[in-house]
């Protein structure tokens, strides 16, 4: 019975190929339009004019004329914390949030200056460069004769750092996400004439649990979204830097974007299988759909990114499905994130598709019934 739903339930999709145009195809202009509008606003090179904030660590045994040889810095902002234990940890901790670029610690071995470097994970490479350009400049003038190692450079880092995504990174998965969402427009199109035509009422006759007939609409649709997936994904890989941007990266846990997908996927269909339960046309399905999509959108991430909204928009979007999808794909993609680092975001998207699916259920049984 399920295998003759899921035949039916693809004859309807294919029937409806203007809309598998608009899910398929629209996110893959508006990552191209996004990614190349907005590369200049996340690229690193557009900080170029921006003030460095370094913070400096003096070991006890170095002189002042050595402090203040090393003591300034073109384009720069330098704060000078006291060597201590404590102090050194929090001025890490400052900088992984990624309120400094860089801690850098001056000791004295043997009459010699070594110098080590804490970058954190968004200073951008020419800042680096910069960097450590001016203390090996500083080191030659210093020091007569060459040290083997004079630089060590560490980069500060964590599964939970705020590191900030390339256009392409922010815009594959958000747009993918809104694709993902407007799955409402041809599922709610073949549930609305199944309703008004009396398949369903016709198939309630039968013997069939009524979680199959939602099976039947659910398992389709989810191949849809993740063939939406696969395209996204390959126009972030191919067809950007193709023509002139940014490549993506999918990084070593590229498999997660699958299970983040599904996940994903189960919250759009439940939710779109909802809201064309509840409504009677396809406008107002177009319509509720349409406007829940854009506000989702609009406050978790999809259209302004959540690191450049001020605090309380950024705690408004913690409740957003969309943002807990694009966090799970933002901590794959960008932080190298691993199953459990994923996982919270999943179990969120699951729980809320179970919820819906059971009012989805429970509505159906209502609207039949009645």
């Amino acid at each position: 019975m399920l295998s003759t739903l899921l035949i039916k339930e693809f004859r309807l999709i294919l029937r409806d190929y203007h809309a598998l145009l608009v899910l398929f195809f629209m996110p893959i202009v508006f990552v191209l339009i996004v990614s190349f509008s907005l590369q200049s606003v996340f690229s690193s090179k557009d900080s170029a004019n921006r003030s460095l904030q370094l913070m400096t660590v003096f070991a006890d045994n170095i002189d002042p004329k050595t402090r203040q040889h090393f003591s300034t810095l073109a384009n720069a902002t330098i704060e000078s914390v006291s060597n201590d234990i404590d102090v050194i940890k929090a001025a890490k901790k400052t900088t992984l949030a990624g309120d400094t670029s860089a801690v850098i610690v001056f000791n004295q071995v043997s009459k010699k200056i070594a110098i080590d470097i804490y970058y954190a994970p968004n200073t951008p490479d020419y800042s680096r460069a910069l960097i450590e350009a001016y203390l090996l400049l500083k080191l030659s003038n210093k020091q007569s004769s060459k040290v083997p190692s004079p630089l060590t450079v560490y980069e500060l880092a964590n599964t939970t750092t705020n590191k900030k995504p390339s256009s392409v990174q922010q815009s594959v998965p958000a747009w993918l996400i809104f694709a993902m969402f407007f799955i409402i427009i041809p599922l709610s199109s073949t549930l609305l004439i199944e309703l008004n035509n009396g398949t369903l009422e016709r198939l309630n006759t039968f013997a069939i649990a009524k979680t199959w007939i939602l099976l039947g609409k659910l398992l389709p649709y989810m191949l849809v979204n993740l063939i939406q997936a696969c395209l996204m994904f390959a126009t972030g890989l191919f067809l950007v830097p193709a023509l002139g941007g940014e490549a993506l990266v999918l990084g070593a846990n590229a498999w997660l974007l699958l299970p983040v997908s599904i996940a994903l996927s189960l919250t759009a269909i439940s939710f779109a299988l909802l809201i064309a339960i509840i409504v009677r046309t396809h406008e107002q399905a177009s319509s509720i759909g349409g406007v829940s999509n854009l506000l989702m959108g609009a406050i978790g991430g999809v259209m302004v990114p959540v690191f450049v909204m001020p605090k309380t928009m950024q705690t408004l979007a913690e409740f957003s499905p969309m943002n807990w999808g694009l966090n799970a794909f933002l901590e794959i993609l960008l932080r190298q994130g691993d199953f459990y680092s994923v996982l919270p975001h999943m179990l969120k998207l699951v729980g809320l598709a179970i919820f819906l699916f059971l009012l989805t259920y429970w509505q159906l049984q209502k609207t039949l019934i009645t």
